[in-house]
């Protein structure tokens, strides 16, 4: 992990290429399984069919983008994965805005529903207001914590072969010393 760290520190953009791909791979299987739903469940109201239509095809697409950018450009893959992103939480706010006016309606409460929406709306708005700042800022955070956790075990692995070591001499000084085991 301490080289993995490294690495990202040291080229951010690749390393993001490959980690955004990855992730949008897990995008268009989220998409295709949203749509397999929609026929899946005929008895689904036509809002919220619709609603998972849009979400699913909105992660279809930016699966796909991610993934071509990732291929012809690598260098302008993190300001544009920030945008979609943003596309994608404020997709994702007016679908959940929308289950929770027909639920609402319903008489069915969901309180978190609504703070998800909110939070979706607020992450949406910030991505879109700082997108080169939030880009950075993220890679350095998540550089540095895989730094950090990298020295961590590496520095715990060290320790546990040097305790072990320890263990070993003062487990065979004492069968040395042990009294009544006498060579002849």
């Amino acid at each position: 992990m301490l080289f993995i760290g490294i690495y990202m520190i040291l080229c951010p953009s690749t390393f993001m290429a490959v980690t955004l791909s990855v992730f949008s791979v897990y995008m268009l299987f989220d998409g295709i399984r949203g749509i397999v739903s929609i026929f899946r469940f005929r008895n689904m109201s036509n809002g919220i069919r619709s609603a998972v239509l849009a979400k699913s095809i909105a992660a279809i697409g930016a699966g796909v983008t991610i993934i071509a950018i990732s291929i012809a450009r690598p260098d302008i893959l993190i300001p544009v994965f920030v945008y979609i992103a943003g596309a994608v939480f404020l997709i994702a706010g007016i679908v959940n805005l929308a289950d929770f006016i027909i639920l609402s309606r319903s008489g069915i409460r969901f309180g978190y529903l609504g703070v998800e929406v909110v939070l979706l709306f607020l992450l949406a708005i910030l991505l879109f207001l700082f997108p080169v700042f939030i880009g950075s800022s993220i890679i350095a955070v998540f550089a540095a914590l895989i730094c950090a956790a990298g020295a961590v075990s590496v520095t715990c692995g060290v320790f546990s072969i040097l305790m072990q070591r320890r263990i070993r001499t003062i487990i065979r000084k004492n069968e040395e010393v042990l009294p009544g085991h006498y060579d002849e």
